[in-house]
């Protein structure tokens, strides 16, 4: 891997888990207002819905970055479970441990259950040490954001077999067939969950054995990839009109993912300009904060988005509160992870999984 390609990585992860934090800051009571509805429709539920998949694909193109063999593969399930099981189950103990915390305040200070996911509060009630494994890998996970982790870790479980395929089966494919199996694979998942997310991390898989992410020429791909972004606007914007009431008018979010990935993977090389942006050392300690802030950021984010709520509820307040509070936000989990980091690096280390 070049450096700018780690950088340009290390910087799109960062953004994703941006919006990522945008999605999970959707407010229910924006629900009866059309502004709210087309903003927050447009940005998290448009916009936003490129972070997962491009997650997905980069974890598939990192894990089979120079795997050569088999071993190769055995090794990577093995750190695998220093960098995803290992924060996965602290987090999850992490916002359990808030979860009861958080009953023991409301019940000594009803007046705090205002700003308090009650749906959430719910999850500490189980009963037994069986109840929270069953819903850490089955149901949950506590810390809800972990999905993406968990199925994430069940990938990896099944790495041999995708790279037997990816080595003797799809060798002699070209870029534009795998391109189209992937965007098939997605396409027709059939509301499968774990088969889409399968699709992203095979293609990420695919691109990094066959060593199409250096062969992709951006000037060449410039001008399909801002007609594709174009598109994608275009879908977000009649899904957010749809949404909000305004138009009859939906198309399958499929569409966004498809074309929306690519295309800005593509628009970032052209903004870029080949910089590496992480030479900057605030540079760096920001963008690689990315992991630790998917960790902490729920459920502190839905007790910190209801705050500006206290003071008014209405149309105003809820837009400016959706389009400054994820970044209010991001700002502080930043700092925290600073802190952390400074004074407990070894406890930082363990907890993100080796990412430092």
């Amino acid at each position: 891997m070049t450096p700018y390609l780690s950088d340009k990585i290390k910087v799109i992860s960062f953004v994703c888990i941006v919006l990522v934090v945008w999605i999970h800051t959707y407010y229910t009571e924006g629900s009866n207002y059309t502004s709210s509805m087309l903003l927050m429709n447009f940005w998290g539920c448009g916009i936003c819905m490129l972070a997962v998949p491009m997650f997905y694909t980069i974890s598939g193109y990192l894990f089979f970055l120079n795997v050569h063999s088999i071993g190769d593969v055995f090794k990577k399930q093995k750190k695998r479970i220093r960098t995803l099981f290992v924060p996965y189950i602290l987090s999850n103990v992490l916002s359990i441990t808030f979860y009861y915390l958080l009953d023991f305040v409301i019940a000594r200070m009803p007046e705090w259950q205002v700003i308090i996911n009650n749906n959430l509060l719910e999850r500490a009630s189980g009963n037994g040490i069986g109840y929270w494994l069953y819903y850490c890998f089955w149901e949950g996970p506590i810390a809800f954001q972990l999905w993406f982790v968990r199925d994430l870790m069940f990938l990896v479980v099944f790495t041999p077999v995708m790279y037997v395929l990816f080595r003797y089966i799809t060798k002699s494919l070209s870029l534009t067939a795998l391109g189209l199996m992937a965007c098939l694979g997605v396409a027709f998942h059939h509301g499968n969950p774990f088969s889409w997310a399968a699709g992203w991390f095979c293609l990420g898989g695919l691109l990094s054995m066959n060593n199409y992410v250096s062969v992709i020429a951006v000037k060449k791909a410039r001008c399909w990839a801002y007609l594709c972004f174009a598109a994608v606007l275009g879908v977000i914007l009649l899904n957010a009109m749809y949404a909000a009431g305004i138009s009859s008018v939906f198309i399958k979010q499929d569409v966004i993912t498809i074309l929306g990935v690519p295309s800005a993977w593509v628009v970032y090389d052209d903004i870029a300009k080949g910089q590496i942006l992480c030479n900057n050392r605030t540079l760096a300690t920001i963008f690689g904060s990315s992991f630790f802030i998917y960790l902490i950021h729920e459920p502190f984010l839905n007790i910190f988005k209801k705050f500006p709520l206290l003071f008014d509820k209405g149309e105003w307040c809820i837009n400016v509160s959706y389009a400054t509070c994820p970044i209010a936000f991001i700002i502080v989990c930043i700092a925290l992870g600073i802190v952390f980091k400074r004074w407990l690096p070894k406890w930082y280390g363990v907890f993100t999984g080796g990412r430092m």
